[in-house]
């Protein structure tokens, strides 16, 4: 321990003049800032503050127990938001062609769209009275050849050794049973038709309301955001509605151009079905990568059993409408739309259709182009910062400002004022 200083003197008396000056100074400065501090103390008095302990876990809690709120609810009701977006798919092809018709005609639009519908209508049906009864014959007769060309082969490959290991491998003895569960098959074909049945009849319900008044969803969904980023959101949405109707636009181009070169080719090849053939490629063409290979199956394995070269043939008419696709149609698309890889096209394919069947495959690839837009536009551009000029951007602002949906942000006395008077 340090003696103190002898007779009681301060401990500033051994210290040099100009550091005994200083001391008093600051302390005389440290008491004017505490007075200062204790002055500004009684004039604001400060609320105190919760602390962090107290809040963090709470607002945490929350936010977990949303998201898996939140993916519960996507699991289990996957199938009827994707049913949803179908008609949100209907909806947008329904309102493309009523602006089309809304532009050379100067109808408006809610005009507009009952002459499309009307068109569509009358082009079904005298599409059905022209090509119906022969497409059911043939669509008839499909369904039995096809199986029936598949047993042919079956048996010519049985006549080899390494064709009957193939098909001892893959299917093993154990059939037989055909008469057993007639009545399981029966319920649970009824049980498809009545979920066909509905699901058809929600897609056109959701299409048809959205076409009629999209404006008014869009603007329930900006009440959602905050005023100071409800124009972004309004952009970013406007930006996938570009996306989904261009992705449908060239989807509906490739569906025609290849089913009628499909049917044209297959009927020069001399393959039996040509026309129901033909058909079958253009609906499967709506599925990218995937359908196109599951329409040329049968087409190849009726050439098969007609004759051998022909199968050969009709390989190489596949080939040809893929690069017409691959070189003509997709890029005009991408000038409008954004691409997906094949690695995302197939994974969201593959992922949709096991989690919620046959809708999910057909509405995959749309749905997760939105997406990407969204996230392109969400994230990529305004969370990181990073500049990514996209078309679809650009055409949304246009829209945006074309169709007048962001309301005039209101102050809280205007609001208040309003209230009052209602």
């Amino acid at each position: 321990m340090c003696a103190s200083p002898p007779g009681g003197m301060p401990e500033t008396a051994g210290l040099e003049p100009g550091l005994q000056a200083a001391r008093p100074e600051r302390s005389m400065t440290e008491d004017t800032r505490g007075g200062d501090r204790h002055d500004a103390d009684e004039e604001e008095p400060r609320v105190p503050e919760q602390p962090a302990s107290r809040r963090t876990p709470f607002t945490r809690t929350t936010l977990i127990a949303v998201v898996v709120l939140a993916a519960v609810f996507l699991w289990l009701a996957g199938r009827l938001l994707l049913l949803s977006f179908a008609g949100l798919l209907l909806a947008i092809f329904l309102r493309t062609g009523a602006w089309l018709i809304s532009r050379y005609t100067r109808l408006s639009m809610g005009w507009a769209l009952l002459v499309f519908v009307l068109l569509l209508l009358g082009g079904a049906t005298l599409a059905g009275v022209l090509f119906a009864p022969r497409l059911a014959e043939q669509a008839r007769e499909l369904t039995e050849r096809v199986p029936q060309a598949v047993s042919q082969l079956t048996e010519r490959l049985r006549d080899t050794t390494w064709g009957d290991w193939i098909l001892d491998e893959l299917m093993p003895a154990g059939g037989g049973q055909e008469g057993v569960g007639m009545a399981q098959h029966a319920t649970t074909a009824a049980r498809g038709l009545m979920d066909f049945v509905v699901a058809v009849v929600l897609v056109i319900f959701v299409g048809l309301y959205l076409a009629v008044d999209p404006l008014g969803y869009v603007r329930g969904l900006l009440r959602l955001v905050p005023p100071s980023r409800r124009r972004r959101t309004a952009e970013i949405l406007f930006a996938a509605g570009y996306q989904i109707r261009w992705w449908l636009l060239g989807q509906l181009l490739s569906m025609v151009v290849v089913g009628v070169i499909m049917g044209v080719g297959l009927g020069f090849i001399g393959v039996p079905l040509a026309f129901a053939l033909g058909v079958l490629a253009g609906l499967l063409e709506f599925i990218p990568t995937l359908g196109p290979p599951l329409a040329v199956i049968p087409a190849v394995l009726l050439a098969l059993v007609e004759e051998p070269q022909k199968a050969l043939y009709v390989l190489v008419l596949y080939g040809i409408v893929q690069t017409i696709e691959a070189n003509v149609l997709t890029p005009l698309v991408q000038q409008r739309a954004v691409h997906l890889k094949p690695v995302v096209t197939i994974t969201a394919q593959v992922f949709f259709t096991w989690t919620a069947g046959p809708i999910g495959l057909l509405v995959a690839v749309p749905f997760v182009a939105a997406v990407q837009v969204i996230v392109q536009m969400g994230y990529v551009q305004d969370f990181l910062g990073d500049d990514l000029p996209l078309a679809a951007e650009e055409e949304a602002r246009k829209e945006l400002e074309e169709a007048d949906v962001l309301e005039p942000a209101a102050s809280g006395g205007q609001r208040r004022r309003s209230r009052d008077a209602a």
